[in-house]
C-alpha cells in the first residue's frame, strides 16, 4: 500500500486489538511498504503484510478477502511463513495449500496481558543475555525448536540460531535466566515497542522445569516490556498444558487462536 494510505492501514490494524499488534510495530518500523490491502466499494476490508517472506494478516481482514490478497502476495514473491490470527490467516494458508510443502502447519493458542493488569510473581534472576553466553544458548534454542515440533529430531544446530542469537542479543531482545552459572531458562521477544511486545522462544531446561520458573520468568519479561510496550503478547502449542498453566499464572490470558506455517 502507498504511504499516503498510511492512516487507514494504522486504523484497520488498531481494530483488532492485541493481536494485530505486531502489524503496528512493522507499520512504525518501516512504513506501509509491504502491506497489501482488499477493497470493496472503496472501503478497505482485507489487510496484510509480507516481508522477507513473513505473511501475517490482520484480525479485521474478511475471509475471502484473505484469499484474494494470499494469491495476489504470492504472483509477486515467495512465502515463508504464515504467522498471525486465525482467521484470517488460516484462510491464507488454505489458499497457499498445494502449492509448497508445509513443514509446520497448526492452529496455536494466543495469550495476551495489557500494561497495569495483574501480573505474577518476578523471577528475580532473569536477566539480559550476553555474547558470551551465544555457545550455550545455541544448543539449548535447537532443543527448544525439536521439543516444539519447528524443527526434526535428525536436524542439526544450524548456523542460522547462531545468527538470529547475536542479533536478539545485540537488540537487547533475549532474556535467561542461570543457575550454578548454567542457562536453565531462555525467552525472547519477537518484537518489542511502543505498539507492543511479542514474546516468543520460551523454554526451560528438563531438569529446571516443574518449580515455576517460566511463570516467574515470563512475568519478569512482561514487567521489562512494560516500560515501552502497552500490550504483551504470546501464541502456544494448544498441546503444552504446561505452558498454558505457566503463562496463565505469569498474568496472561487467552484470546483467539493465531495460526504458525512454515515452508
Amino acid at each position: 500500500m502507498e504511504s499516503s494510505e498510511r492512516e487507514s492501514v494504522e486504523a484497520f490494524a488498531e481494530a483488532g486489538g492485541p493481536a494485530d499488534a505486531f502489524l503496528l510495530d512493522s507499520l512504525d518500523r518501516e512504513g506501509t511498504d509491504g502491506f497489501w490491502g482488499a477493497f470493496a466499494d472503496g472501503s478497505l476490508v482485507g489487510l496484510a503484510l509480507m516481508r522477507r517472506g513473513v505473511i501475517c494478516a490482520a484480525s479485521a481482514t474478511l475471509r475471502p478477502a484473505a484469499r484474494v490478497l494470499a494469491n495476489e502476495m504470492l504472483r509477486h514473491a515467495q512465502w515463508g511463513s504464515v504467522v498471525g490470527p486465525d482467521p484470517p490467516c488460516g484462510d491464507i494458508v488454505e489458499a497457499i495449500r498445494g502449492r509448497e510443502v508445509m513443514r509446520v502447519d497448526r492452529v496455536q493458542d494466543f495469550f495476551f496481558v495489557r500494561r497495569g493488569e495483574t501480573l505474577g510473581p518476578s523471577e528475580r534472576d532473569l536477566c539480559p543475555a550476553v555474547p558470551a553466553d551465544v555457545p550455550a544458548l545455541v544448543p539449548l534454542i535447537h532443543a527448544y525448536r525439536i521439543e516444539d515440533g519447528l524443527a526434526r529430531p535428525t536436524d542439526t544446530a544450524t548456523a542460522w540460531i547462531r545468527d538470529h542469537t547475536e542479533e536478539r542479543i545485540e537488540a537487547g531482545h533475549l532474556f535467561v535466566v542461570k543457575a550454578a552459572a548454567r542457562i536453565v531458562f531462555v525467552g525472547a521477544f519477537n518484537f518489542h515497542g511502543p505498539r507492543g511486545t511479542g514474546l516468543g522462544g520460551i523454554y526451560t531446561v528438563p531438569a529446571a522445569r516443574g518449580r515455576g520458573l517460566a511463570a516467574r520468568a515470563t512475568a519478569a519479561m512482561c514487567r521489562v516490556a512494560f516500560a515501552e510496550s502497552p500490550v504483551v503478547t504470546l501464541h502456544v502449542n494448544p498441546r503444552n498444558a504446561p505452558a498454558h498453566a505457566a503463562y496463565r499464572r505469569a498474568g496472561l490470558r487467552p484470546a483467539g487462536q493465531f495460526r504458525l506455517t512454515f515452508r
